[in-house]
């Protein structure tokens, strides 16, 4: 048994039967069999160790006979010790929430880097990906749930296509107002009644196989992506790509103020020599903007420790009103 952390939703017991474990594990042998992970390479586990995925994992890990590093994220190993590890052992594949990996990347000498790192869990920033590409480690992306663990892994050269990868999970798309909403179901789960369950992700450019479950698709959005901002529509997404072209860590607070809707935007100081070509960035953003700049950022975390970029303090305005 298993809990989700609710970083989408209400948090949830989860019930995995033995024959779904098993799956599970097969999965994730296919993911490292993907990546040309082999019993020459060591891999880096930060995964939670908390996590339903991380036990799957690293026995996938001694099934195929890859040594592994089962370090977990900071809560369970802290970053220096972490850093020592690497050091000394020299992994040469990654695997952990993509903002916690490339913390640590930022942190070690180009005598430590990997040569791959899938990364997961929360959006692949362009400056992640543009970090990797310079350092000449090849960089992938996964998709997974805590209802059925990794199914889908992306190709190096486009990290937005996935294919579905996943042992005995059905992957379709039903459609919503805001698009074609991924939707897995986990057929090995006898532990609990059958769920159909709504990843949250809008996709687009789907190919099928021969019963009809998805092959291949391009992730397009989340669906609570849209915001609303003084009657226009904007897209969380779109913005935390544009400032990603910029900076690693930034903050976006959207607020009212006498009644309209501003943007507030906290960046590095290093980011002064380009602010009005940010804000001409964000032009499509039918909001007032301004850019405070500070060092030091730390961006809100979910309770999963996933990077919360944007964060609409719009509600708590008004709940705090007289």
């Amino acid at each position: 048994m298993t809990t989700t952390s609710g970083s989408t939703g209400e948090p949830l017991f989860i019930f995995g039967s033995k024959e779904a474990v098993e799956a599970e594990i097969e999965t994730e042998c296919a993911v490292l069999d993907y990546f040309g992970v082999t019993e020459n390479d060591v891999v880096l586990s930060l995964i939670g160790l908390g996590s339903r995925r991380a036990p799957v994992f690293h026995a996938a890990c001694g099934r195929r006979g890859v040594p592994v590093l089962p370090l977990g994220a900071w809560n369970t190993t802290s970053v220096e010790r972490t850093l020592s590890v690497i050091e000394r052992v020299r992994p040469t594949v990654w695997f952990g929430i993509t903002s916690y990996v490339m913390k640590i990347l930022d942190r070690i000498g180009p005598e430590c880097v990997p040569r791959c790192i899938p990364a997961g869990g929360e959006q692949l920033l362009n400056y992640h990906i543009r970090k990797c590409r310079d350092r000449e480690i090849e960089v992938y992306n996964q998709m997974g749930a805590a209802e059925c663990g990794t199914f889908a892994v992306s190709r190096n050269k486009n990290l937005n296509r996935m294919e579905v990868i996943a042992k005995g999970v059905y992957v379709e798309t039903v459609e919503i107002e805001a698009g074609d909403a991924l939707v897995v179901t986990d057929l090995n789960n006898f532990a609990m009644p059958i769920v159909r369950y709504v990843t949250g992700d809008i996709v687009k450019d789907v190919r099928h196989n021969d019963d009809g479950s998805v092959k291949e698709f391009t992730v397009d959005r989340r669906e609570d992506d849209a915001l609303v901002l003084n009657g226009w529509r904007a897209s969380k997404f779109d913005i935390v790509s544009k400032l990603s072209d910029y900076a690693q860590d930034f903050i976006v607070y959207i607020k009212a103020v006498g009644g309209v809707d501003t943007v507030e935007i906290v960046l590095p100081e290093n980011c002064r020599a380009k602010e009005k070509e940010i804000i001409e960035a964000l032009k499509e953003v039918h909001a007032e903007k301004y850019i405070v700049l500070r060092d030091g950022i730390i961006v809100p975390k979910t309770t999963t420790g996933k990077h919360k970029y944007v964060v609409d303090l719009r509600g708590l305005a008004r709940r705090a009103a007289p």
